[in-house]
């Protein structure tokens, strides 16, 4: 009897001894049943295919972010890519199906939506470094899978683009809309090596490429002049042979990298000197590598991109 008792209280001991660190442990959370991305999945419409096709979350933002941002850039810069890719699935999740997507919220065509590479294609483009940086992608999008960003509450327009010429733009600027948070802001971690590219073209091409969208223009004399720049230093208008027109217009028409440009022209033809690659709006993909680098959280690399945004949890 003395046992059974002795048993009894080392048993009643022991409960609160068990309860209350569950107790703690849910109500810190630790138990929340959080959606995860491997088991979650998802529709998106496959546009070399031609059908739409269902696959995990956690592979379809691998995808996008293997296509997205090249696989040796940093961890934490990675991290980034891979938030940015998850808020522009939901926000276009929350939006509904796309007719255009079969009624999926997002497609693999980098014009339309986020680009994305399947594994066979990653395994083309990296070759025998597949597994390296594959790991590496599937490290990053796990350590950030449940996290989003925000601004009033609701996802952003998580928008990026390659590389800055020393400043980001306005929504405005590019767009015409003011966005709260794509505002410019400071990215002179862009410069260096490889942030001028030159851009050529004989008089013939210069002036069947100009023909083909203003044939008003007077290609007797081939002129060209910058006439206004925004707070970013981006073209805002410019003249070529009489005929003005945007720095964006500019760059579609001769397929340059950016609309941050010096413009020369001569008898034989006209050449630009561009700074930077992209349409220079939210984060700059080379400037987040960079603040990797120098020891930046992919938190500092999104919040320094998105002005008066909050990180998270799905």
């Amino acid at each position: 009897m003395r046992l059974l008792k002795a048993a009894a209280v080392m048993i009643a001991i022991a409960i609160p001894i068990i309860a209350i660190p569950y107790f703690f442990a849910a109500s810190a959370g630790f138990l929340y049943d959080k959606a995860d991305p491997r088991d979650r999945t998802v529709e998106v419409y496959d546009v070399e295919k031609g059908e739409k096709v269902t696959m995990s979350l956690f592979d379809y933002l691998c995808g996008a972010v293997a296509a997205e941002m090249p696989a040796l850039y940093g961890d934490e810069a990675l991290k980034a890519q891979a938030v940015a890719c998850r808020t522009y699935y939901e926000k276009r999740a929350a939006a509904g199906g796309s007719d255009a997507h079969d009624g999926a919220a997002v497609c693999t065509s980098s014009s339309h939506c986020s680009a994305f590479l399947s594994e066979e294609r990653q395994k083309q483009r990296w070759g025998e470094k597949y597994d390296l940086y594959r790991k590496k992608i599937e490290n990053a999008v796990s350590a950030v899978m449940n996290k989003v960003i925000t601004y009033n509450g609701a996802p952003i327009d998580a928008v990026y683009f390659s590389r800055s010429s020393g400043k980001t733009e306005n929504a405005s600027d590019v767009w015409g809309k003011n966005v709260p948070y794509l505002v410019s802001v400071d990215s002179s971690v862009d410069a260096g090596d490889g942030l001028e590219k030159t851009v050529s073209f004989t008089s013939d091409e210069f002036s069947e490429k100009l023909l083909s969208k203003y044939p008003s223009a007077d290609i007797s004399d081939l002129s060209a002049s910058v006439n206004s720049r925004d707070g970013a230093g981006y073209v805002a208008s410019l003249t070529l042979c009489g005929v003005t027109m945007t720095g964006r217009e500019a760059k579609s028409l001769f397929s340059l990298p950016s609309a941050d440009f010096d413009i020369t022209t001569a008898e034989n033809g006209a050449v630009f000197t561009v700074r930077g690659k992209g349409h220079g709006v939210g984060m700059s993909q080379y400037g987040a590598n960079v603040m990797a680098s120098l020891g930046y959280g992919f938190e500092d690399i999104i919040k320094h991109y998105y002005t008066g945004v909050e990180i998270t949890d799905v």
